[in-house]
């Protein structure tokens, strides 16, 4: 049947409307009604605007294969059954906004013009939104979910899940956002899953609260917004935050987290590392006595953590950040360390002072790292940010000039204690120095009547054979006769013993278990 004119039927009761291959060449209105039975337009095609406002429908719609050329309002209504629009097409806007909506199924179904669902209170069991595109924007903000819900499409603009509920078990799973994605502000209260989907702008969970449990697996995520967010059971994030898919990670953020239960972050192996190439900002983030934070084989190069407490987040093949070594060949191999990106990152783009970093909290992150991983029996990698937490306080301009110079002259000699080759170095300076000075200086040793001689190679073995027993047995004198050698030997018995006992100590770090 073929409808050449316009409708409209305001606040009219019906028992059932059959609308079933009907096409409606005018617009079509039904404000204000209510429908008994159930409404039925299967196959039915609407060439201009199809519009049912704040009516009510006892037994349910079946919208199944109809086609709305132009705008779909359906805004305000209460749908007690069934809403089905399977497989159906729109070619304007849907307004759905405010409505009540039954075991709503909107699957293989395509919005070729704006979607709102905003303030949709979806009742029942279920919800499906399985296969089906958005062309346009999207928005779902303040809606309801009171059973499950299953979004398995595309979205092709943006997608506002703003302040959204989701009160049963949800999945997005498979789904596609080629636009900027935002779920802010809403709630998780039973788990949800995300495996396969593909953001590929930015995604916002900005203070989103994950009430039960929470899987992001195999997610490609470009920009991610975590921050705010409170998880109060388990958020699970596999092999996602990396670039190994269609889309590049570029940068994620936690900061201002609340962790009550846990939160996962891991990747396969060393090979495929989360945030691997990006950015990632985890500060402060808060956590409970009971809650546990987990990092599996993450890229941490450039992840700050300023002002988050690290000493009870268990870290397990992390990549930490090498730019703190600098770039000089002097500080390669053994004087080489791994350290935080919050040493080394600018805090503003204009303003690149080192004198300008937070340099006590940077200083109490590397104490914290230190802690956690010699609690582990990591002392190799404890000893790096034992580095850090020293040349944090070393560089903080706060730092006075006593402690600063002591400081100084501990990194000079050995690193702060942790690493060996320095020391070795200047003891075999100071032994070398001394050997020549005693022969230069022609000592006569103990026992003899002729002095060194510069010009003898026997006398230069000798002089070395003195300096190394001065070096190693500074309690027993020389017996030098002449004032320049004792005083010479006096000063090498001084500085011998502590060097010494710092490439003792850093020896003992590089090996202890």
């Amino acid at each position: 049947m073929v409808v050449p004119i316009g409708l409209k039927y305001e606040k009219r009761d019906y028992n059932a409307l059959d609308l079933t291959g009907t096409v409606f060449l005018e617009p079509v209105k039904f404000p204000g009604c209510t429908f008994e039975d159930q409404v039925i337009g299967a196959n039915t095609t609407f060439k201009d605007g199809c519009a049912f406002n704040a009516s009510e429908f006892n037994r349910g719609v079946r919208f199944r294969k109809a086609c709305f050329e132009d705008y779909l309002d359906f805004t305000g209504n209460v749908v007690h059954q069934e809403s089905a629009f399977t497989y159906s097409a729109i070619g304007g806007e849907a307004k759905f906004s405010s409505s009540t909506l039954h075991d709503a199924n909107f699957g293989a179904r395509t919005f070729e013009g704006e979607a709102d669902f905003v303030g949709v209170d979806f009742k029942g069991s279920r919800t499906h939104f399985g296969d089906t595109e958005f062309q346009e924007q999207v928005l779902f903000n303040g809606a309801t979910f009171e059973g499950s819900v299953v979004f398995r499409g595309k979205f092709g603009d943006s997608a506002s899940f703003h302040s959204t509920k989701f009160e049963g078990w949800s999945t997005f799973s498979d789904a596609e956002f080629t636009g900027p994605a935002s779920f802010s502000c809403s709630t998780f209260q039973k788990s949800v899953r995300f495996r396969g989907t593909r953001f590929e702008q930015e995604a916002s969970f900005r203070e989103f609260a994950f009430r039960n449990d929470c899987s992001f697996q195999d997610v490609e995520l470009e920009q991610a917004s975590f921050e705010e967010i409170t998880v109060s059971e388990d958020l699970l994030f596999s092999n996602t935050f990396t670039s190994s898919g269609k889309e590049a990670f570029e940068n994620a953020s936690f900061d201002d987290a609340h962790i009550e239960g846990s939160l996962t972050i891991q990747g396969e192996s060393e090979d495929d590392r989360p945030f691997s190439g990006g950015a990632v900002s985890f500060q402060n983030v808060s956590q409970t006595p009971d809650a546990s934070i987990r990092f599996r084989y993450p890229d941490l190069r450039k992840c700050r953590f300023l002002n988050t407490d690290l000493r009870n987040i268990d870290f397990l093949g992390v990549e930490w950040c090498n730019e703190v070594t600098g770039r000089s060949a002097l500080y390669g191999g053994w004087f080489s360390r791994v350290g935080l990106y919050d040493e080394v990152a600018p805090i503003t783009e204009q303003d690149e002072s080192p004198d300008h970093r937070s340099w006590p909290e940077i200083e109490r992150l590397y104490r914290q790292l230190k802690l956690n991983y010699e609690n582990r029996g990591d002392f190799p990698r404890s000893g790096d940010f034992h580095i850090g937490e020293k040349e944090a306080r070393r560089r903080n301009p706060e730092t006075q000039w006593g402690p600063w110079l002591l400081l100084t002259t501990y990194r000079a000699l050995s690193q702060y204690g942790e690493r060996a080759l320095p020391a070795f170095l200047w003891l075999t300076f100071i032994t070398l120095v001394s050997t020549k000075g005693y022969v230069f200086l022609e000592a006569i040793p103990c026992g003899e009547a002729v002095p060194l001689s510069p010009e003898n190679a026997t006398d230069w073995m000798q002089g070395l054979a003195i300096s190394i027993e001065t070096a190693f047995f500074p309690v027993q004198p020389a017996g030098f006769q002449g004032a320049g050698p004792r005083l010479l030997n006096i000063a090498q018995r001084i500085l011998s013993p502590p060097l010494i006992a710092l490439l003792a100590l850093a020896l003992r770090q590089r090996v202890k278990r």
